[in-house]
């Protein structure tokens, strides 16, 4: 299956949803915080799938 990049601050929150993901077979990379470089990143990934 696909991955997944989840951004979730709270805790908890986190890591229920990536054990939920897990289990319906994703990859899950999970992130708190989204710092500066991060964002590029994501912007630039989205722009070249015609996200943004």
């Amino acid at each position: 299956m696909a991955n997944i990049l989840l951004l979730e601050d709270d805790t908890s929150l986190n890591r229920g949803i990536s054990l939920k993901l897990e289990k319906e077979g994703y990859k899950v990379l999970s992130a708190f915080r989204v710092s500066r470089d991060m964002r590029l990143c994501i912007r630039t990934a989205l722009c070249q799938q015609g996200g943004i």
